[in-house]
């Protein structure tokens, strides 16, 4: 492994649902080279952004309430709660079904979980806890914007740099730059020294035990 991808997420936004999609198929063409992480983002000015008219349609606990459940699914398995999380997007997205109990349990069933190991698990103080540690993470990392990707190549110690409004193919070309010339995130962020916005490189050596 070379690389490592962690992609703050706001559960109940498109535009982090195409971003999950990006980063996964990444993954696939990469293979064994990148490992992601999706970490959940619910800043006060995300729960409060009624510009996303899924915002309007859901009642204002489901962010949160997916959160609780995609960390729950997570405790099986990481790749386990990437997909859990995104069939149940795809689902309240694409197919606009409610969001209740019986679609949580049908999805976590879809996915072949442990049905009575996630029911426990999602009502875990435990559970909360990783949602609280994920927050920190964001605010020590200023993070505010969902969709912002973190993008770590082992050789380069602790640095990473901040990526946002990338695609499958912009974020593949990053990563392979990096496999190719490890400087190359170093490089990037010299070159967009004007631009803190897009790219920022950033040294967060606690970010590894999420």
């Amino acid at each position: 492994m070379l690389l490592e991808i962690y992609l703050f997420v706001d559960p109940l936004d498109k535009q982090c649902y195409e971003a999950e999609k990006a980063v996964e198929k990444v993954a696939r063409t990469l293979k064994s080279q990148l490992v992601i992480h999706f970490i959940p983002l619910l800043s006060i000015n995300v729960l409060n952004d009624f510009k996303n008219p899924l915002k309007k349609r859901f009642h204002r606990s489901v962010p949160y309430d997916m959160v609780i459940n995609y960390k729950a699914a997570s405790f099986q398995g990481q790749r386990c709660g990437r997909n859990f999380l995104m069939s149940l997007q795809e689902q309240l997205f694409d197919e606009e079904e409610a969001y209740c109990h019986e679609i949580i349990m049908q999805t976590a069933a879809k996915q072949q979980l442990d049905l009575e190991m996630f029911d426990e698990d999602r009502q875990s103080k435990l559970v909360a806890e990783t949602y609280h540690s994920d927050q920190v993470a964001a605010i020590n990392m200023n993070i505010t914007e969902p969709a912002s990707a973190v993008l770590f190549n082992t050789r380069l110690e602790d640095s990473g740099i901040i990526i946002r409004d990338f695609n499958y193919e912009s974020l593949l070309k990053y990563c392979q730059d990096s496999i190719k010339e490890s400087s190359y995130l170093e490089e990037v962020d010299s070159e967009n020294a004007n631009d803190p916005v897009e790219h920022k490189i950033i040294k967060y050596a606690d970010l590894k035990s999420l």
